[in-house]
């Protein structure tokens, strides 16, 4: 077995490992020590997915393969936080215009700034899994409350619309979007592009 972190060869040292999932292991450990963490693997050439790696960990380290790690690390995640509140303030001025879409029967536009805006949460929950690697503590503000407080929030005024839209009440629709979640959006991102 081969293996490279970043374009680099890495010499192993093998003790008591036994699998792959052993050694790859002893190597995340040593990336966390070192602020990053592996978010990429390639073997021969080709990425593997999650459950191709579940079955790569559990074959002996003596196989014949070559395996590449790809890392990132914590300014990379800072980075990245930072690119999400540029999209959470796009959101929200998409989210402010759900009220005229509403009025003028743009259903579908409707749905889509929704979930645009969905896509992106769901970026940033993932993001927050690696806040120890970026040195963010769990309970940071961004802005006036903490990511566990904003998804509480955000996660009630979606469902909000949601049931909204179910009953077709548009001026619930509008109001909720309009003086509830866009504010509270544009608060987050601004939150997260204040992070150094």
């Amino acid at each position: 077995m081969k293996v490279k972190l970043n374009g680099q060869d890495i010499e192993l040292k093998i003790e008591k490992e036994i699998t792959i999932g052993d050694v790859l292991g002893n190597i995340e450990q040593e990336c966390r020590t070192r602020k990053n963490t592996i978010t990429q693997v390639c073997v021969n050439g080709k990425e593997l997915t999650l459950s191709e790696l579940d079955e790569l960990f559990e074959n002996p380290h003596q196989i014949e393969i070559d395996i590449e790690l790809f890392t990132t690390s914590g300014d990379d995640i800072r980075d990245l936080l930072k690119n999400i509140g540029d999209e959470f303030i796009k959101n929200s001025e998409e989210i402010e215009k759900i009220p005229v879409k509403v009025q003028t029967g743009s259903d579908v536009e409707v749905i889509k700034a929704i979930e645009s805006f969905s896509v992106n949460l769901a970026k940033l929950y993932e993001t927050a899994k690696l806040f120890d690697i970026a040195d963010i503590p769990d309970d940071l503000k961004f802005g006036e409350m903490t990511i566990r407080e904003y998804q509480t929030e955000i996660s009630s005024n979606l469902d909000a619309i949601i049931n909204a839209i179910e009953d077709t009440d548009t001026v619930e629709i509008s109001d909720i979007a309009e003086y509830e979640l866009a504010p509270l959006v544009k608060k987050l991102g601004n939150g997260l592009l204040s992070i150094t």
